[in-house]
């Protein structure tokens, strides 16, 4: 199952703006049963735009499908019989494209475990991001996070091991930070960009977490050249590698 996920997940990761979402996962051995897996809702704008896998401590598999200009997530779970179905539709806020139109379409969903982050870069024109979890039988609204200035928060977001990376593009100077969380919403670390080309490199427009490592993007670093970022994970906090 495990595999099967991540290659759906490479899949999924290519879909954007579509409203209709279908794949085939291929057998591994002859006769085998081939499910046909298609995620499609009518009261959608921008279905597909950013999406997440996941499997929760119960052994259940997830889909999370973002509708951000409706202000939903909608929420698939494979049965007994191997089928998908929808269980639920979470709300968080409606998307509004920004001038530059990238920021709110980005990779604003994550999950691992029992928690699913939710990015929200347009939320009251500044951003913020939501934590939901499982609790064995339905996707809680755990914690939520709004900005009370502007930086696009979440417009990125990764999580692993309990340690969320949230991304603030359009920090201080347009220079950029990523933040640390821990579950429970609270701030462990704010990592800013060592480069002396620091404003406007927009640091935090990408993050991926691995066990004990952080990636971050900085695509407009050098008028636009860009410049990717390496953190390790130190036993306290990330630290450049």
């Amino acid at each position: 199952m495990t595999a099967m996920l991540r290659w759906l997940s490479a899949i999924l990761a290519a879909c954007v703006f579509s409203a209709i979402l279908t794949f085939v996962v291929p057998g591994s051995a002859a006769g085998q049963t081939i499910p046909t897996v298609k995620l499609s809702e009518g009261d959608t704008l921008a279905f597909g735009n950013a999406v997440a896998t996941g499997v929760t401590s119960d052994g259940s598999a997830w889909y999370f499908v973002h509708s951000p200009l409706k202000g939903k997530v909608f929420v698939y779970r494979l049965d007994a019989s191997n089928v998908w179905g929808q269980t639920q539709v979470l709300s968080v806020d409606v998307g509004v494209i920004t001038a530059g139109g990238i920021f709110t379409f980005n990779k604003t969903l994550a999950s691992d475990g029992d928690y699913l982050v939710v990015g929200e870069p347009a939320a009251s024109g500044f951003g913020g991001f939501r934590i939901f979890t499982w609790n064995g039988a339905s996707w809680n609204l755990s914690y939520i996070r709004a900005s009370a200035s502007s930086g696009l928060r979440g417009a990125s977001v990764d999580i692993r091991r309990g340690r969320i990376a949230v991304g603030v593009p359009e920090g201080p100077n347009l220079g950029g930070t990523v933040e640390i969380y821990n579950t429970s919403g609270t701030l462990l670390q704010t990592l800013v960009t060592r480069s002396s080309l620091g404003d406007g490199e927009r640091f935090g427009t990408c993050v991926a977490l691995d066990t004990n490592r952080l990636v971050v993007g900085a695509p407009y670093y050098g008028d636009r050249v860009g410049r990717v970022y390496a953190f390790k994970w130190n036993g306290s906090q990330f630290a450049y590698e």
